[in-house]
This record gives structure tokens, C-alpha cells and sequence, in this order.
């Protein structure tokens, strides 16, 4: 299967053009989930951050999530909807 094609900047190769959308979406997410928290006293559910890392799928968000959660950045209690929360190593990336 052929990956889509990525939007790079001069000189940057595939590999760091996908590193730096990662990183975008990283800070996206972060960001949304602190600032939807203070404004509504719980947690974004996984389809209000959809549209904020640009993508329709709730499962392509749930992976990303997931990376999220493995690099310790944000935890989420499995079973427990609305749960998430951004870790020190989350507010470290933002900073």
C-alpha cells in the first residue's frame, strides 16, 4: 500500500517530515486537552479531538493516543470514559 503523500518543507526527508507532523499533533492534542479540561471541568472524549489533529477516524485516533500514552505523555484510565490527563513529560513538550 502506497503512504500519502506529505506536505514537507525544503530539504526535509519523509522520515523527518513525519516526525514533525507527530510532534504537531503531540502539542495539538496536549493543548486541546488542557485547555478543554479548564473549560469543562472533564476531559475531551476521543471524537472531540478528531478534528483537532485532522483526521475522521476515532480509531487512527485512539493509535495516536495510544503512542501518547506509551511515551508518558498523557494517561488514560481504561473503562473510564473522559479520563484523560497530560503528565509532567506532556507539559514538558508544550513548554
Amino acid at each position: 500500500m502506497k503512504k500519502p503523500k506529505l506536505n514537507r518543507l525544503p530539504g526535509e526527508t519523509r522520515t523527518e517530515a513525519e516526525q514533525r507532523i507527530e510532534a504537531e499533533r503531540r502539542s495539538a492534542v496536549i493543548n486541546f486537552i488542557i485547555s478543554f479540561s479548564e473549560k469543562n471541568g472533564y476531559a475531551p472524549s476521543i471524537r472531540d479531538i478528531m478534528p483537532v489533529i485532522g483526521v475522521s477516524s476515532s480509531s487512527t485516533t485512539h493509535k495516536i493516543l495510544s503512542r501518547m500514552e506509551n511515551a508518558e505523555l498523557i494517561v488514560v484510565s481504561q473503562g473510564v470514559a473522559r479520563s484523560m490527563k497530560v503528565l509532567p513529560g506532556g507539559l514538558e513538550l508544550i513548554s
